[in-house]
């Protein structure tokens, strides 16, 4: 019966370090995104800026979340907002915060047909009746618990080889949104927020950055909703 027990425990730990071998990288569009197509007949031409990080908050408390597997404990509230690094559940991250979330952007109003969108040309460079949009980040990251449903680390990790979550969380993002036109006048401005929540465990969502990519799908989906009617962006 001991022998049994330890080796259970043995492939547990095996596959929880197989879980933690793996690169973490971001994608936009994935497969769960939906894009809105627009079918305009004349598309404006957006120019797209730098984005701007206005975190007040860009930390990580994961390290405390472990205190679970301490028995009795029955949760750890913990957060990481600046998506870098290790993650415990996933493995390395392999996300380059300002470029990658910008390039999103540009791609979700170049596929849904409602703008010509480029990352930050000159003026000159451009043709066409021209928009700015700058995109302020306000919040991105993972809130949620973890646990061992208060049996500690043993009898923990044997309730997840076999398929109970780690984590209950929630992926967040907040972005304020503003359109200028050529003369510097604001056209739109709004501020937007998601969250998408998942439950992490040992065979399922593994990549915790495709649901920054449905965060993003859908605040653009609004954005894109919210602004096709607006004047003068909808003039010809």
């Amino acid at each position: 019966m001991i022998d049994t027990i330890g080796r259970l425990l043995l492939a547990s730990f095996a596959i929880a370090g197989m879980a933690g071998c793996k690169t973490v990288r971001f994608e936009y569009p994935n497969a769960r995104c939906r894009i809105t197509k627009w079918n305009l007949e004349r598309k404006p031409v957006v120019r797209v800026l730098p984005l701007v990080d206005m975190r007040t908050d860009k930390s990580s408390t994961e390290g405390w979340s472990m205190l679970c597997e301490i028995p009795l404990v029955p949760c750890m509230p913990f957060h990481n907002y600046d998506l870098q690094g290790y993650n415990g559940d996933v493995g390395a991250f392999d996300f380059d915060m300002k470029s990658e979330v910008i390039d999103a952007f540009v791609t979700h109003l170049n596929e849904s047909g409602l703008a010509i969108a480029r990352v930050s040309p000159g003026k000159r460079e451009m043709k066409g009746q021209l928009y700015d949009i700058e995109f302020r980040l306000h919040k991105i990251g993972i809130e949620g618990y973890r646990t061992c449903y208060c049996l500690g680390l043993f009898p923990g990790c044997y309730l997840h080889l076999f398929g109970m979550p780690l984590n209950y969380a929630d992926m967040i993002l907040d972005v304020e949104i503003v359109l200028t036109g050529g003369e510097g006048q604001v056209i739109f401005q709004k501020r937007y927020q998601e969250t998408t929540n998942y439950h992490v465990n040992l065979y399922s969502n593994w990549n915790c950055l495709k649901f920054i990519g449905i965060n993003i799908c859908r605040l653009m989906n609004r954005f894109c909703a919210d602004v096709q009617d607006v004047q003068p962006w909808s003039v010809e």
